[in-house]
């Protein structure tokens, strides 16, 4: 009887370090994924930020150029004389 209580206890004892080892196991790849996640987080942050950025300076060219054209059709329609006053005054 005492030897079978003892096996019981020793298949328990293995049990328990298995499912220790186990859980250390996935506490470790819980982590790594938790740092991936991390970093793919921080990456598409960054991203964004640039997007957002690149956004904004096509924004402005856009105006810029939207600018130009109308001072071009303004300068297409002046004569010679008119365009070279303007130039001499801005």
């Amino acid at each position: 009887m005492t030897k079978i209580f003892l096996i019981v206890i020793l298949v328990l004892i293995i049990a328990c370090v298995v499912l220790a080892v186990i859980i250390k196991c996935q506490t470790s790849k819980n982590k790594t994924l938790e740092n991936q996640i991390e970093n793919y987080k921080n990456s598409y942050f960054e991203l964004n930020d640039k997007f957002e950025k690149t956004m904004e300076e096509l924004e402005i060219e856009k105006e810029s150029k939207e600018k130009l054209a109308k001072k071009l059709a303004d300068i297409s329609c002046m004569s010679i004389d008119d365009v070279l006053s303007e130039l001499q005054h801005d």
